[in-house]
């Protein structure tokens, strides 16, 4: 590889990610297509963050392998893999920091907790229904 060639396949790769953590991270309060379009590519970095480290982690270390940050194009696209890897970390600070607001949410509340005991009948599943494929 020359000095003066530009690794395009790692940028590429880079830029994906770093489309997809900026739009988990900030998206723009425009029209509601592109709200939209942000909320698809945003999903992907909240979801699935660690996947999107990996992928990182995995394309910077084929890029040192093959020599390819030794060009101006290739410390840029470093400089933007850490600059997503931070941003990454945020993501997941964020979720770890949702999960218990979460867990309030969907937990059981005190009505439901009294109620709930008294409402099995053990004998609902005996009226005569047929069970299975018989």
């Amino acid at each position: 590889m020359k000095g003066n060639d530009v690794p395009i396949g790692y940028l590429v790769a880079v830029a994906v990610a770093a489309i997809v953590t900026a739009a988990a991270l900030a998206p723009p309060p425009r029209s509601w297509r592109l709200g939209q379009i942000c909320w698809r590519l945003g999903m992907q970095a909240n979801e699935v963050p660690f996947v999107i480290a990996a992928w990182l982690i995995v394309a910077t270390a084929l890029a040192v392998a093959q020599g390819q940050l030794s060009t101006p194009g290739g410390v840029a696209g470093a400089g933007l893999a850490a600059l997503t890897l931070a941003g990454l970390g945020v993501v997941t600070e964020r979720a770890l920091r949702a999960r218990p607001i979460a867990q309030r949410a969907v937990a059981p509340t005190a009505f439901e907790r009294a109620i709930r005991p008294r409402c099995r009948n053990k004998r609902s599943a005996s009226v005569g229904l047929a069970h299975g494929p018989n």
